[in-house]
């Protein structure tokens, strides 16, 4: 049996929800991106020690408003690779 993950990419958002702004106005920044990608390389490694075949994740770009920000997947993983 293969076990997969599929991940979103997004930068954590803590003004998210009903009382944040609407999603069209929240902005982030470099620093919230390379976080993103820093806690993917990290669900990446464990799921690699926890036995998960497959790591899948969604591909957008300059998304802006924090939701699936992590662009290129074979750039991003040349890292944990």
């Amino acid at each position: 049996m293969r076990i997969d993950t599929n991940l979103l990419g997004a930068v954590a958002m803590p003004d998210a929800g009903l009382d944040g702004p609407p999603a069209t106005e929240r902005r982030y920044g470099r620093a919230d991106v390379a976080a993103a990608y820093e806690d993917l390389v990290a669900l990446a490694e464990v799921g690699d020690r926890l036995g998960y075949d497959t790591m899948w994740w969604t591909e957008h770009h300059f998304q802006h408003e924090g939701y699936e920000v992590v662009g290129n997947q074979g750039v991003a993983m040349t890292g944990p690779a």
